[in-house]
């Protein structure tokens, strides 16, 4: 059964062989996000990686980050055996990652959605899932990987957008407030144009967790080098 979905940020400065371990802006964005993810271990042993990315593509048992300039190894799977796939998708790459630093034995799934997936295929896509994991026994958490807007701000990868802090506080709301109705109306135009790339995991987790009540708590929302970072945990009661 799901009872607890944890939204972190798509970033692979969280990883301090990537950016550093003492960058000052880095270090409560990466502090919130391993909290919140050793919360969701400490209610839950297996994950669903809800991220960005290629549903059609194998999934390899190990990936790593060198195609971000570092040969950092990330395994799925328990003693992950032969080459590191260098074109995994960053969402489960940082899942990986994020469930190593916390708990070595948390087991992995991944349910990937096309960046050019709409809302309403998200949607469907979501309740998909909470079908599949509704017959299951075991307590499972959702870690669904995205950033918000990356256009906030001169030095942002997107630049600057007018708009997009207004466009990005009401993601950080929405995730605070545990506010379903918001994140399934986050519309494809206005995310492509802010450039907030979570729209679909987000998406397809508010579906997946439709029909629970929701306690919400915020960790983190802040915009480090120009790209909204949330950091959220909803506590899940059917």
């Amino acid at each position: 059964m799901l009872i607890a979905a944890a939204f972190v940020p798509s970033a692979p400065a969280l990883v301090p062989e990537l950016s550093g371990p003492a960058v000052p802006e880095l270090l409560p964005v990466r502090a919130a996000t391993l909290q919140v993810c050793a919360d969701l271990a400490d209610r839950c042993r297996t994950w669903v990686i809800v991220g960005a990315g290629d549903p059609t593509r194998p999934i390899a048992a190990r990936g790593s980050f060198v195609g971000f300039g570092v040969d950092v190894r990330v395994d799925l799977v328990p003693d992950a055996t032969g080459d590191a796939d260098p074109e995994m998708d960053l969402s489960l790459l940082i899942g990986g990652w994020l469930g190593a630093q916390v708990d070595q034995d948390i087991r992995l799934t991944t349910e990937l959605v096309f960046v050019s997936s709409g809302p309403s295929a998200c949607s469907d896509q979501g309740h998909a899932l909470s079908r599949s994991l509704a017959t299951r026994d075991e307590p499972i958490g959702l870690l669904v990987v995205g950033d918000g807007a990356n256009t906030l701000g001169a030095k942002a990868p997107g630049g600057s957008a007018d708009g997009a802090e207004e466009f990005q506080d009401s993601i950080d709301r929405a995730l605070a407030s545990g506010d379903r109705g918001a994140l399934a109306a986050l519309g494809q135009p206005d995310c492509e144009s802010f450039g907030a790339a979570g729209r679909g995991p987000w998406q397809v987790a508010t579906a997946a967790t439709q029909g629970a009540a929701i306690t919400p708590e915020l960790r983190y929302a802040g915009a480090p080098f120009g790209v909204g970072y949330t950091v959220a945990l909803w506590d899940l009661t059917w």
